[in-house]
């Protein structure tokens, strides 16, 4: 049976009509008063134990809609660990989770981060934020991804990513240390970053917050508005998708916050 509770409310809501007993010619008026006025409590009574069941019914019918769905996406973007390219005051953010081993990561930034760039951090109405998702099965995703991050502290990331990318299938130690020599990074402390626990254990706290958002493989993308430094109600799309699958997304939340309100 399904119960509409809207309906049992508006029931429970009318008012309900005395219809009182018959009573003798003998009883006296003020008995015949006490009697419907007894009658009109008890139904007073009965109607509001209906009017609770009737709001404790809808209150169930809306956990059980609710039920399941899972919260909306949000993440604190207020952290210089992340890369950012483009406007980083811009009010949408595009966050890659990515894996420099990953061949559909390549893919992604070969193919589809150019148009990216061109329509929305070059036009600074996006944000392009990459945060690292080294996968287990990949043996030097992990050093990679703190190559990146070492680079970044020089505020190289973005040219040592495309380094990585572009020497993939020959990712090793010296790999790193010559890509940071070729992009002019002081060695000595790219030498020691490469070494920190510090900087491990941060690229460890990423893997954890992408899987806290849902991301499950590489490339994985969280989309949104941002507000006060926080990705809120975003969108996440897996896998090395075409420029229109971001185009469909980032489109609907530029046009929503261009809306009057």
């Amino acid at each position: 049976m399904v119960y509409n509770h809207r309906r049992l409310l508006s029931l429970a809501l009318m008012p309900l009509f005395l219809v009182p007993r018959p009573v003798p010619a003998a009883e006296s008026g003020d008995q015949w008063q006490d009697e419907i006025l007894l009658q009109f409590s008890e139904l007073r009574k009965a109607q509001g134990e209906l009017r609770q069941q009737v709001l404790d019914l809808q209150a169930q019918v809306e956990a059980l809609q609710t039920a399941g769905r899972p919260p909306p996406l949000s993440m604190d973007l207020r952290n210089s660990a992340y890369p950012v390219l483009g406007n980083a005051r811009a009010g949408v953010a595009i966050v890659e989770f990515s894996d420099f081993e990953c061949p559909y990561c390549r893919r992604h930034q070969k193919t589809t981060v150019p148009g990216l760039v061109e329509k929305y951090t070059d036009s600074g109405k996006a944000r392009y934020v990459a945060v690292n998702f080294p996968l287990g099965m990949h043996a030097q995703a992990g050093p990679a991804a703190i190559a990146g991050a070492c680079a970044h502290q020089q505020g190289a990331y973005w040219k040592m990513r495309q380094f990585l990318f572009d020497n993939q299938t020959s990712l090793t130690a010296e790999t790193y240390l010559k890509g940071a020599d070729d992009l002019g990074l002081n060695g000595d402390q790219f030498s020691a970053c490469l070494q920190s626990p510090g900087v491990a254990a941060r690229v460890r706290d990423e893997v954890r917050l992408g899987e806290s958002l849902g991301v499950q493989g590489t490339p994985a993308f969280v989309i949104g508005r941002v507000r006060e430094g926080v990705l809120t109600n975003a969108t996440l799309i897996s896998g090395a998708q075409p420029l229109a699958s971001f185009e469909q997304v980032i489109d609907a939340l530029l046009a929503e916050a261009a809306a009057p309100h």
